[in-house]
C-alpha cells in the first residue's frame, strides 16, 4: 500500500508547516481469491483537507480501514469505494462510527426480517425460539426496534438500550439482550467476533447485576411489636408517623413505591384498601383493610430504610410486604387470594383460572380471619419490655386492631391499664 499526503502551505502563529491537501491511497490486493472481482490495484484520490490538523493521523487511518476491509472480505463495500458510488471521506466516517465493515454487504439490511428468520430458522428448542422471539418483539413494543431499523444502527441502538435498562435498574435483561445482539451478528450475519463493527456494538458493556439482599420479614406480630418499640425510642419527630408506616405496610402488603407515592385509598363500595399499583396489570387490587393510615403524608421510603440503617437494624421496607405474605400464609388465607393481595400475575396455567376479583363478602371474611389471628398471637407470651421503652410501644397492634373484629379508627396513642407501668408509691418519713 502506498499513502501520499501533500502539504500545501504554511498556517500558524509560527509559520510551521500544518497538513493539508490531497491525500491518495494506493492500494494492491493479493493472494485473496474471493476478492477476484475486484481489480489488483485500488486507486483512490479525493480532494483536500481545509487545514485539519490532524490530515496525516486520519490518512493512515484509511489506510488501516482498507486493510480491515480487505481481511474481512468486505467486497461490496471494496467496490463501492473503487467505483466512487461510496466516498472515501464517507466510508472512513461510517467506519469510525463503526456503521460500515459488515460481512456480506449486510449493512443496509432491515434488523426486525432478519433476527427473526434467524431466530426460526436456528437448530433450536421451540421454548427457546418463543423466548428469544419475544425479547424482539419487547424491543419493538418499546420502540427501540421499528420496521425501517438497519443494521448500521445496531452499535448506537444498544447503547440506547442499555441506558435505558441502566435507569430501570434492570440488569439481567439488557444482558440477556446484548448476548442475543452478539449471536444475531455472529450467527446470523456469519460476522467474524473480532471484527470492527461487531465490537463496536458489544462495546455497551454488561450492566453489574448487584446481589440480592436478605429478607428479614417479621414472622409473627411480637417481631413487629418489638421493632415498633425500638423506632418508638428514636428522638426523631416523626416517630410515631414511622410507626404507622411501618404498620400499615406490614397490615396490607404495599409494595415501597405504592406507599410512598400514596397510590392507595378506601374503595367507597367495598370500604376496603383500594391499591392503584402499576407494575402489571395485577398491580392494581383491593385489600382487605385493617387499619387506615392516619397521617396526610408519607415518609419517602429512602428516608426509612436510612433510619432503619442507624437503628443497626437489617430490615428495609421491601421486607414488609414479605411480612404481610407470610402473616396471611400463617393466618390460612387461600393462596390464590394471597396473589390477588400481594398484585402478583399468575405464572401457571392453574392460577390463571383461579385468578378472580375478590368481592366484599370475601374481604369482609379475610378480614376477620386476619384480625382473629393477629388477636391470637398477640394474646401470647410477649417478649420482656426493654427498660426504658414506653408503655405504648407494646400491645401496638392490639390497640390498632381493637377487641373487636368491626373496623374503628385505632390510635397509635391509646394505652390500656394494663401496658402502663406500675407507680411506686410514696411514703412520707415521719
Amino acid at each position: 500500500m502506498t499513502t501520499g499526503l501533500y502539504r500545501r502551505r504554511k498556517a500558524g502563529k509560527n509559520g510551521k508547516l500544518r497538513d493539508a491537501g490531497a491525500y491518495v491511497i494506493d492500494m494492491r490486493i493479493k493472494r485473496v481469491p474471493e476478492l477476484a472481482g475486484i481489480k489488483q490495484r485500488l486507486f483512490k484520490t479525493t480532494g483536500v483537507f481545509p487545514g485539519h490538523r490532524n490530515a496525516s493521523t486520519i490518512v493512515a487511518e484509511m489506510k488501516l480501514m482498507i486493510k480491515e476491509l480487505i481481511r474481512e472480505r468486505d467486497i461490496v463495500t471494496l467496490r463501492k469505494i473503487q467505483s466512487n458510488v461510496l466516498s472515501l471521506p464517507s466510508a472512513y466516517k461510517q467506519w469510525k462510527t463503526g456503521r460500515i465493515h459488515l460481512a456480506e454487504g449486510q449493512e443496509d439490511k432491515r434488523v426486525v426480517k432478519l433476527w427473526r428468520s434467524y431466530i426460526e430458522h436456528a437448530p433450536l428448542a421451540e421454548s427457546t425460539k418463543t423466548n428469544r422471539l419475544a425479547i424482539v418483539s419487547a424491543l419493538e413494543a418499546k420502540d427501540f426496534l421499528t420496521a425501517q431499523t438497519v443494521v448500521n444502527e445496531l452499535p448506537e441502538l444498544l447503547k440506547k438500550i442499555r441506558r435505558h435498562y441502566e435507569g430501570k435498574k434492570q440488569a439481567p435483561a439488557f444482558n440477556t439482550i446484548r448476548i442475543e445482539v452478539g449471536a444475531f451478528l455472529t450467527k446470523g450475519l456469519n460476522m467474524e467476533p473480532d471484527s470492527r463493527f461487531v465490537r463496536d456494538t458489544l462495546r455497551a458493556t454488561p450492566l453489574p447485576v448487584r446481589s440480592r439482599r436478605e429478607h428479614h420479614p417479621f414472622y409473627s406480630p411480637h417481631d413487629c411489636e418489638a421493632f415498633c418499640a425500638d423506632l418508638l425510642l428514636r428522638k426523631t419527630a416523626l416517630n410515631r408517623v414511622y410507626v404507622e408506616s411501618v404498620l400499615f405496610m406490614c397490615l396490607h402488603g404495599l409494595r415501597p413505591e405504592e406507599f410512598a407515592e400514596k397510590r392507595f385509598a378506601v374503595d367507597p363500595k367495598t370500604e376496603h384498601l383500594r391499591i392503584a399499583g402499576t407494575k402489571n396489570p395485577n398491580a392494581a387490587r383491593v385489600v382487605p383493610l385493617l387499619w387506615e393510615y392516619p397521617s396526610n403524608t408519607t415518609p419517602k421510603i429512602d428516608t426509612l430504610n436510612r433510619l432503619f440503617e442507624r437503628m443497626k437494624s437489617p430490615v428495609r421496607c421491601r421486607d414488609f410486604r414479605r411480612t404481610y405474605s407470610i402473616w396471611c400464609e400463617l393466618a390460612g388465607l387461600p393462596s390464590s387470594r394471597v396473589r390477588a393481595y400481594m398484585g402478583h400475575a399468575p405464572e401457571t396455567v392453574t392460577q390463571t383460572y383461579q385468578s378472580t376479583v375478590p368481592k366484599q363478602t370475601t374481604l369482609d371474611l379475610d378480614r376477620a380471619t386476619l384480625v382473629k389471628w393477629y388477636q391470637d398471637e398477640l394474646a401470647k407470651e410477649r417478649q420482656p419490655r426493654k427498660r426504658g421503652a414506653p408503655a405504648t410501644a407494646y400491645g401496638v397492634l392490639m390497640h390498632m386492631l381493637g377487641p373487636s373484629l368491626g373496623y374503628e379508627r385505632w390510635s397509635i396513642a391509646a394505652e390500656s391499664s394494663e401496658d402502663k407501668p406500675p407507680q411506686k408509691s410514696r411514703v412520707r418519713k415521719s
